[in-house]
């Protein structure tokens, strides 16, 4: 919402806002963002996305993993790229970088999936 002097001015707001979320340009809900948690993201991604294809055994053994990372304890209004590579940096400590690679599609895609829901 926005507040307007003039009435031309709020409906030029409201067509530019409407055309914006039509094309999915729109911000996130920096409210919603504050209330849930990484770990509850990884996890409804785990069980309703990866759960009902067999074929997607490794992205759930990844995605549990990846929940033991401290990293999935920040509310997703915390996250940041610098906490992303500290855990890179973490995982690199024990695979290597082809391995690791591997390990971030799953997280990568979740992110992907939680955009457009």
């Amino acid at each position: 919402s926005e507040t307007f002097h003039f009435r031309k001015d709020a409906e030029t707001w409201a067509r530019h806002t409407e055309a914006k979320f039509e094309t999915g340009d729109l911000p996130p809900d920096v409210k919603t963002l504050q209330t849930i948690i990484l770990a509850d993201l990884v996890k409804r991604y785990r069980d309703d996305i990866t759960a009902a294809n067999e074929e997607l055994a490794f992205e759930r053994i990844v995605l549990d993993r990846f929940l033991d990372h401290p990293i999935c304890l920040k509310r997703l209004s915390e996250l940041r790229a610098e906490d992303l590579a500290r855990y890179r940096d973490d995982r690199l400590k024990a695979v290597s970088p082809t391995t690791l690679k591997r390990q971030l599609n799953p997280i990568r895609h979740l992110f992907q999936v939680a955009q457009t829901d």
